[in-house]
C-alpha cells in the first residue's frame, strides 16, 4: 500500500466529513504502521468531532509521546480535554510540555484558555457537581456516589430549599430519583413498568420506598386512591396527556412535578384547565445537550406551602452573607 497516498485520501474524507470512510482508511494505515503520527492524529480529530472524546484522547496522547514538540498535537489535545471538562488534567499536560515550545501568541492563547479571567473553574466545578461529565445515557446518575434525579438543576436547587418531610410522593417512573427523593419525603411510592430497571433498583431502595412493578401507568393510576399522595412526579415513557386527564377526572388536589414540560404542553394545559398554575424551572440535566423544564404545577392555595422563605438549605456554590449591610434596616 502507498501510505502517503492513503493519508491524503483519509484527510480528504475527513475534510468532507465522510468520517466513517476516513476512519477505515486510517485504521488500515495504522494496521501496517501503528506509530504513524499523522494517521493517529487524524483519528483523534475525527473521534473528537464525533464526541468520542475518551477514544480521541488515547490517540492524542500517543501523538504527543511520539512528537512532544508538535504544538498542533498539544493544542488539539488540550482543547479536547477542555471540552470534556477535564481542566485540571489539561493544565497538567500543558505545564509538563510547555518548556518544549518557544514563547508565542499561540502558547499564550492556550494558556489563557486554561487560566481564563472569567472564572471558568467555577463553571466546570458547577457542571461537575451536576454530574454532567460522569453520567451515561441509560444509567442511573450519581454525583459523588450519591443518586441524582434526571431533573433540571434549577428545579433541584429550589426543591432542596423546602421541607418535604411530612409528605408522601408518588413517582410515575422510578430511577435515581427514587433514591434521591427518599431522603426528603416521609414516604415514596414508585411505579415502574420496565422489569430490568425495577430489578436493578429494588435491592437499593430503603424501607420507606414502596417500589411497584406494574404493566401500565394509566391502568394503575386509574385504580389508585390518588389523594393519599401529597405530590406526584410525572416522568415516565407513557402518554402523559392521558395521565393528566386521569388526575383531573379523579379530582387530584395535590402538587405535581412534571419533567420535560416543554414537550408536553397539552398535558400541562389539561392540568391548567382545572386551576393548576405552572411554574417552569428551565435548566440543564446530565446526559442532555439542551435546555429543558421540570415544571411545578400547583393550586394557588398551596403556593405558600412550597415557597417558604425559611430555606432548609442553600444550593452548593451559593454565596451567602448573614451580615450584608445593604440588607439591614437603618
Amino acid at each position: 500500500m502507498d501510505i502517503k497516498e492513503d493519508l491524503k485520501k483519509g484527510i480528504n474524507c475527513k475534510n468532507e466529513e465522510k468520517f466513517n470512510e476516513a476512519i477505515q482508511i486510517f485504521k488500515t494505515i495504522l494496521s501496517v504502521d501503528p506509530s504513524n503520527s499523522e494517521a493517529n492524529y487524524n483519528m483523534a480529530i475525527i473521534l473528537s468531532k464525533l464526541s468520542r472524546f475518551d477514544e480521541a484522547c488515547a490517540f492524542f496522547s500517543f501523538c504527543l509521546r511520539e512528537e512532544p514538540k508538535n504544538f498542533e498535537y498539544l493544542q488539539a489535545y488540550i482543547k479536547t480535554l477542555i471540552s470534556m471538562g477535564k481542566i485540571s488534567k489539561a493544565r497538567k499536560i500543558f505545564y509538563s510540555l510547555q518548556r518544549n515550545y518557544e514563547p508565542s501568541d499561540q502558547i499564550n492563547s492556550l494558556s489563557l484558555q486554561l487560566n481564563p479571567d472569567n472564572k471558568l473553574d467555577f463553571f466546570y466545578s458547577y457542571l461537575e457537581n451536576l454530574g454532567i461529565f460522569e453520567s451515561t445515557v441509560g444509567e442511573m446518575i450519581h454525583v459523588n456516589s450519591e443518586p441524582m434525579p434526571k431533573l433540571t438543576n434549577t428545579f433541584l436547587h429550589w426543591f432542596e430549599t423546602q421541607c418535604w418531610s411530612k409528605l408522601h410522593l408518588l413517582e410515575l417512573g422510578s430511577g435515581g430519583s427514587t433514591l434521591y427523593f427518599s431522603k426528603f419525603f416521609r414516604a415514596v411510592t414508585s411505579y415502574e413498568t420496565n422489569n430490568d430497571w425495577y430489578t436493578q433498583l429494588l435491592p437499593k431502595v430503603p424501607s420507606k420506598v414502596n417500589l411497584k412493578k406494574i404493566d401500565s401507568m394509566k391502568y394503575s393510576l386509574q385504580n389508585e386512591i390518588i389523594n393519599q399522595f401529597d405530590v406526584i412526579l410525572i416522568d415516565c415513557a407513557e402518554n402523559r396527556a392521558n395521565l393528566s386527564q386521569i388526575l383531573v377526572n379523579k379530582n387530584y388536589k395535590g402538587i405535581i412535578f412534571h419533567d420535560n414540560a416543554e414537550w408536553y404542553r397539552n398535558s400541562i394545559n389539561i392540568l391548567r384547565s382545572v386551576g393548576y398554575i405552572e411554574i417552569p424551572f428551565f435548566g440543564i440535566k446530565p446526559v442532555d445537550d439542551h435546555v429543558a423544564s421540570t415544571s411545578l404545577l400547583i393550586k394557588e392555595s398551596d403556593i405558600s406551602r412550597v415557597f417558604n422563605s425559611n430555606w432548609k438549605k442553600l444550593p452548593k456554590f451559593a454565596s451567602y452573607s448573614s451580615n450584608n449591610p445593604w440588607d439591614i434596616n437603618s
